[in-house]
């Protein structure tokens, strides 16, 4: 009988982000993660006190992974800012069901409250990406990123609820949006 692989923490994990990509949160529990490891609950109770846990756990991966995929620079022909823009409504269109879980779901986990806060190291990049595509002074910059967020977060929303942009049409709506909300931050007008 050939020996019984062992479960690691890293493969229940894994496991319930993938249910949560594929269906929702609300459908990861012991039973299913068992079956889908092919093992009893022992493992998942060995390595997390109880489903809350792993639930936070999995709630912090996935907010990592959106942050590590938002601020992603792969195209040196577009502004580092502005490709986050992209990258966050790609996010959407890519994973609907982790996005809704993390903005658009009440439930008890929540992504950081330091999302705009310089206690959060994605934050401090996207401030230095705005300050490089603006020239915008550093007290400047968090009145123009929540704006530009509202409206990239609004898109994005639309996107992950299957409202069809095209990659172009996107594109020149972050571009219009972005060049209107400088000229605004730069008039002093707002």
């Amino acid at each position: 009988m050939p020996p019984i692989a062992k479960i690691s923490k890293e493969d229940i994990i894994n496991k319930a982000l993938n249910i949560a990509r594929c269906e929702n949160f609300n459908s990861i529990n012991a039973r299913r993660l068992a079956k889908e490891l092919g093992c009893s609950v022992q493992p998942i109770f060995s390595n997390f006190k109880n489903m809350e846990e792993l639930k936070r756990v999995v709630f912090s991966k996935i907010c990592e992974l959106f942050y590590e995929r938002i601020t992603r620079v792969e195209d040196s022909s577009i502004s580092k800012y502005k490709q986050v823009g992209l990258n966050y409504i790609k996010f959407a269109k890519a994973e609907p069901n982790i996005f809704k879980l993390i903005f658009l779901e009440n439930n008890n986990y929540q992504i950081e409250d330091e999302l705009f806060t310089d206690r959060n190291n994605y934050y401090i990049k996207i401030k230095n990406l705005i300050e490089n595509a603006t020239g915008l002074e550093q007290r400047e910059i968090p009145s123009f990123h929540l704006k530009m967020w509202i409206f990239t977060h609004g898109l994005a929303t639309l996107v992950a609820s299957k409202c069809t942009f095209t990659d172009e049409e996107i594109n020149e709506l972050l571009t219009s949006e972005f060049e209107a909300l400088l000229a605004i931050e730069k008039e002093g007008v707002l």
